[in-house]
């Protein structure tokens, strides 16, 4: 039901087309040849005039392929959208010894802003506290779910009553020197705001959803193998579980009569960004295909961060904004040239907003630990110093005196061991639970 939902809600026009009887027809009869029940066709057709009242025509967000998932294809204007490549580009053409390749991805995703690099590094990167005195920053309180090791480093924004956004620390691994680029985001944070609140709405506990359906099964008996129709007791479980896994027949709890989920008994209680602050985790990454490497195979199921369900898939087509919580999995799935004699890339921008209940430490409290950063900074401000007297080598020792600061070459081990780390999560939790097993298609970038 919930496919079927996502595919009618993924046509044209989709919230003009459920007006037409003709459609809705033809709909139901294509949905009944596929093998689901009157009974469950019947409910998705009439919930769909619900999910149309859901649609906010001036900003184009949605529903998206399940619950809890909002897209838009208008969010961002293309103006916008220009502003963001044009100022982009400066991060993209640099000397090939600059370029970021992501490790262990065959040198087809290319890093032009990402969080896990110069990430805060639990009892060696200094922090300011409350009263600005600067302390190693103490790793959280044990956790399965947490790392005791790293932590991205996100950026604190306000929202103003009236909507407006304001960025109150530098985004990190992105140079203050890209004012450009600074403007630009800061823009694409402030209009994705109601699209984090829809989302943030959808998880108060007040607003839970009904279920379509009992999630309880049956199966049939029907074509069950015989055991008198096999020479051994082997061949019969061999063919039974065949049976069993593939053929058996399930039959479907069938849906109670249909009753609208929308106003105030679908959302009794709304979620609003405005007179708060909140916390974005920033990344810019580019997925290069080129001739010589013409498919990129898909990345692997994961959450962010270390805390899942089967859900569906969203085609994330050139503009589209898509928003969902941290309990789905998400993973690019595997994409090629249409052409494969002609070079093409996906360029992807993700923002990562932490729960606004909780803060965590962010840029507001963290200065940029990049040592080329600091010598920059003391080769620039030596001019009116007596620091001018010393030597670039004596400067560029100073900049990386303490430890508290990263060469590159330090960031890109961190970034090494922050990815070890994650990858025993997902192994352990997959061995234990499963639940990065689960075979469906959500593609995030």
């Amino acid at each position: 039901m919930c496919a079927l939902s996502a595919t009618l809600r993924s046509k044209p026009d989709w919230w003009c087309k459920i007006k037409d009887t003709g459609i809705m027809a033809r709909w139901k009869k294509e949905a009944m040849e596929q093998g689901l029940g009157e009974k469950h066709v019947d409910y998705v057709l009439a919930e769909l005039d619900d999910y149309a009242k859901l649609r906010d025509e001036a900003t184009g967000i949605e529903v998206s392929c399940f619950d809890r998932i909002w897209q838009s294809d208008s969010l961002v204007p293309e103006t916008m959208c220009n502003a963001l490549k044009d100022s982009v580009r400066a991060l993209e053409d640099v000397p090939d010894a600059q370029k970021d390749w992501h490790p262990r991805a065959n040198g087809q995703v290319l890093d032009l802003v990402h969080p896990s690099l110069y990430p805060l590094v639990y009892e060696r990167t200094l922090v300011h506290d409350e009263y600005g005195t600067l302390e190693l920053a103490e790793p959280p309180s044990a956790n399965s779910t947490t790392s005791g090791r790293f932590a991205w480093l996100p950026t604190d924004f306000a929202v103003a009553q009236d909507g407006s956004v304001t960025r109150k620390g530098y985004i990190n691994n992105l140079h203050l020197s890209h004012s450009a680029l600074y403007t630009t985001l800061g823009h694409i944070v402030g209009l994705f705001v109601p699209l984090f609140e829809r989302v943030l709405m959808d998880l108060l506990p007040k607003n839970q959803f009904p279920l379509r359906v009992s999630d309880a099964y049956e199966r049939d008996d029907d074509g069950e193998p015989e055991r008198e129709d096999f020479a051994s007791e082997d061949e019969y479980y061999q063919r039974y579980d065949e049976w069993h896994e593939n053929e058996r027949p399930i039959i479907l709890s069938q849906p109670g009569p249909y009753a609208s989920r929308t106003g105030p008994a679908r959302k009794k209680k709304m979620y609003s960004l405005r007179g708060r602050e909140f916390q974005v985790i920033i990344k810019l990454a580019n997925i290069i295909l080129t001739p010589e490497k013409p498919e990129y195979p898909g990345g692997s199921w994961h959450v962010e961060g270390a805390l899942v369900q089967e859900l569906g898939s969203v085609q994330t087509k050139a503009g589209r904004c898509v928003a969902f919580p941290n309990i789905f999995q998400h993973c690019v799935a595997p994409f090629k040239l249409v052409d494969a004699s002609r070079a093409g890339h996906r360029k992807i921008l993700a923002l990562f907003l932490v729960d606004p209940t909780v803060s965590i430490p962010s840029t507001s409290v963290v200065a940029p630990q990049q040592s080329d950063w600091m010598y920059e900074t003391l080769l620039d401000s030596s001019a009116d110093s007596r620091l001018q007297k010393l030597p670039a080598e004596l400067l560029k020792m100073i900049a990386e005196v303490g430890g508290h600061t990263m060469t590159r070459e330090e960031a890109f081990e961190f970034r090494e061991e922050l990815m070890d780390e994650r990858t025993r999560f997902v192994k352990a939790t997959n061995q234990y639970g499963g639940y990065f097993g689960t075979v469906f298609n959500m593609c995030e970038h």
